[in-house]
């Protein structure tokens, strides 16, 4: 089994999110992969080294909280789920 990361963006209005995963590894510290989502917000990232990992998701008109020190184990599944925000005008 290879490492992965899968999640979700917030469902279906995050159909066009797309994620970006940075590596904090000191081994690979400028490894970043990218990924998009499905209708449903689903996302995965496959092949994922062992290591620590910031997590980041863009969507027009939305904010999230970024998921921070997400710890990816030798043939393991991290599942996180990220929640968007509306940006609304002040």
């Amino acid at each position: 089994m290879s490492n992965s990361i899968s999640g979700n963006a917030g469902g279906s209005i995050a159909a066009n999110a797309s994620i970006r995963l940075l590596s904090k590894n000191v081994s690979a510290p400028d490894s970043e992969l990218y990924a998009g989502c499905d209708a449903s917000g689903n996302f995965v990232f496959t092949g994922v080294a062992p290591g620590i990992y910031t997590l980041l998701a863009f969507l027009d008109g939305y904010v999230y909280r970024k998921a921070d020190d997400v710890v990816v184990v030798s043939s393991d599944l991290t599942d996180i789920n990220l929640t968007p925000t509306p940006i609304t005008a002040s």
